[in-house]
């Protein structure tokens, strides 16, 4: 993956929009499917279910900023 920052003209940044916007569909779908299944998991297990997910998502953010 090449961030906008690395690109030759990542100042110009320009893209298309056709491919964005499919991308952001189908995440959009997966999103709306999670949820669905969230909300109907009791409390406790819906807890137990997004702590693990968002500590994952907080060491691939500290992972890409290059910390440990």
């Amino acid at each position: 993956m090449i961030y906008n920052w690395q690109q030759k003209d990542w100042c110009k940044f320009h893209y298309d929009s056709s491919v964005v916007e499919k991308l952001f569909f189908a995440i959009a779908e997966e999103t709306d499917h999670i949820s669905g299944l969230l909300t109907e998991l009791p409390e406790k297990i819906k807890t137990e279910t997004i702590i693990p997910i968002m500590v994952s998502e907080a060491l691939n953010i500290s992972a890409i900023k290059g910390n440990i």
